[in-house]
């Protein structure tokens, strides 16, 4: 992890470095499982692979009739290398991220230091009684989160209205679901879905326009370091979503409509005599327009019921 970390000059790119070289420990495991092997035994231990020998390794494994002890050996590497990253992976970033910083330390006397550091090198004992205590803990918490998903559980089913339908009205009212999930257009009326198409039609180009402004303005916020094409992938992969709407319950498996895009809160199409356009919200954006209507239907009964 030192000599990549040193290799692409992460901690010179200024903002967002730390966490280049916290993605960096997460890659650990897969580069081990790559440039290593294990052998499994009375004294399990660590071989350096040669370049393209895995399938050399495989095939050897193969005519012995050991495929299953070569995978059960990649297996117990990957999963002891993600405990070992659950719990020493912030300490592995923040003294590697320090010591190429420094420059004071090659990569095998960093790797010595830290692991001494860490007690991870030295005495059986006391490494395996600090293990032991660390899986204790571990799996205290893991007991305690599958309580606490039990419990939130039992309340959801507990406060959902659909608990007590019979069984062939459940099926129908998920069927229904489905069917508006897929096609949200299936229950308008035809004039409701006429004006969708048209809709679609004329807020085509100003649509693209806006988001690709969008997309512009979120990018250019950005720090240099997380302006490369990879980030300009994921931003417009998600500019017309406006991510899950965790207000309403999911009903048979099937989750409520995603809430609208970003972008859509200074933006509406307006109908006029020509088509539909998008014009930008009044002062105040769209909340403050929601409200607005809010509280004239508000007035608008108090007066009707008086």
């Amino acid at each position: 992890m030192h000599a990549e970390v040193a290799r692409h000059s992460m901690i010179s790119k200024g903002v967002g470095s730390e966490d280049q070289v916290w993605e960096t420990s997460n890659a650990m495991c897969l580069a081990l499982l790559q440039k290593y092997q294990l052998n499994l035994g009375s004294e399990p231990s660590l071989q350096k692979k040669e370049e393209d020998d895995e399938m050399a390794l495989m095939a050897a494994a193969a005519e012995a009739g050991r495929q299953h002890d070569f995978m059960r050996a990649m297996l117990v590497l990957k999963m002891g290398c993600q405990q070992w990253l659950e719990d020493y992976g912030g300490d592995t970033s923040g003294f590697i991220f320090k010591s190429v910083k420094e420059g004071s330390q090659s990569p095998a006397g960093a790797a010595k230091e830290f692991c001494v550091r860490a007690r991870q090198c030295g005495k059986a004992k006391d490494r395996k009684k600090q293990q032991k205590a660390k899986e204790k803990e571990r799996l205290k918490q893991r007991m305690k989160m599958a309580e606490e998903a039990e419990r939130k559980e039992a309340e959801q089913r507990k406060d959902d209205p659909m608990s007590s339908l019979p069984e062939d009205s459940k099926l129908g009212i998920q069927r229904m679901l489905e069917m508006a999930r897929d096609d949200p257009l299936h229950y308008l009326e035809d004039d409701a879905k006429e004006r969708v198409q048209k809709a679609r039609h004329d807020l085509r180009c100003s649509v693209c326009g806006t988001i690709l402004q969008d997309a512009f303005q979120t990018l250019k916020a950005r720090p240099k370091s997380l302006q490369s094409e990879h980030e300009i992938l994921t931003i417009m992969e998600k500019i017309c979503e406006g991510g899950a709407d965790r207000s309403l319950p999911s009903y048979f498996g099937i989750d409520p409509p995603p809430l609208p895009p970003r972008w859509t809160d200074h933006w509406r199409p307006v109908r006029t005599e020509k088509g539909f356009v998008l014009k930008g919200w009044k002062k105040g954006g769209r909340q403050a327009a929601e409200v607005e209507e809010a509280r004239r239907g508000g007035e608008a009964k108090a007066s009707g019921d008086r």
